[in-house]
């Protein structure tokens, strides 16, 4: 029987990057090593456990270019960062906003692309000879609308995410 330990000191979250052939650097959230570590006990391990290293960090980038399209609650820490997160106060980024690159980088790494999903929902049937099918788009599912290729992921980040009904009223004189 296997049996699992877990030790944790302490741990401080910082955002990565990877350097590119015109000297700059993109940066993403997480590390390779900590999404590596995070879907060992994932169900879907050996599909992430395929990826190149450089296809790992392809796919971080841009899982934390999408997520920073999002609106959310604060303001970023420090005005010249190039992440969304950390915010306000906070000097490190939140783990859920990790696993929900990781989530995405996965989903991506499958082949999903939000782009084209966005597209298809404007389709509302398909048809080959006389075999059609009739899609139900009267419920879109708000991460699909926000370009989130992963439910999971969205669950992660909807906490951090400014409620769109409210309005802020502000009074100067």
């Amino acid at each position: 029987m296997a049996e699992i330990l877990v030790s944790v000191s302490s741990t401080i979250y910082v955002t990565h990057s990877c350097p590119v052939d015109n000297k700059k650097t993109v940066p993403y959230y997480g590390t390779v090593a900590d999404a590596d570590n995070y879907f060992v006990l994932h169900e879907k391990y050996d599909v992430w456990n395929c990826f190149t290293r450089e296809q790992k960090v392809r796919f971080l980038t841009s899982a934390s270019r999408r997520i920073d399209r999002l609106n959310f609650i604060g303001q970023k820490a420090d005005s010249g960062q190039f992440l969304q997160f950390p915010r306000t106060d906070d000097t490190v980024v939140p783990y859920q906003i990790e696993q929900a690159t990781y989530e995405v980088a996965l989903r991506l790494g499958e082949g999903v692309d939000p782009d084209t999903e966005a597209d298809n929902l404007s389709r509302t049937s398909d048809g080959y000879g006389l075999t059609k099918v009739t899609y139900d788009r009267s419920f879109v599912p708000d991460y699909t609308r926000a370009g989130i290729p992963s439910q999971t992921a969205w669950h992660l980040l909807y906490p951090f995410l400014r409620n769109v009904l409210n309005v802020d009223i502000v009074r100067s004189s």
